[in-house]
């Protein structure tokens, strides 16, 4: 997703599996252990935009 698309206000897992640059596996284990919120929508987990930015902000900035 380039800096000029939109983020939609709810992802799908893999949305943001694409978004972190990340495997599927590693959005689901982030999500069993609360780093992330989601809500299900019948079989598909839905994970708020709000909550993938404070799971980056969260992190520890790297430098170089």
């Amino acid at each position: 997703m380039g800096s000029t698309t939109k983020i939609p206000e709810l992802l799908t897992v893999p949305e943001v599996a694409e978004l972190l640059r990340c495997s599927i596996r590693h959005v689901q284990r982030k999500l069993r252990a609360g780093e992330m919120e989601a809500r299900k929508d019948g079989r598909r987990t839905l994970i708020p935009r709000w909550s993938v930015e404070a799971f980056l902000s969260a992190m520890p900035r790297r430098t170089a």
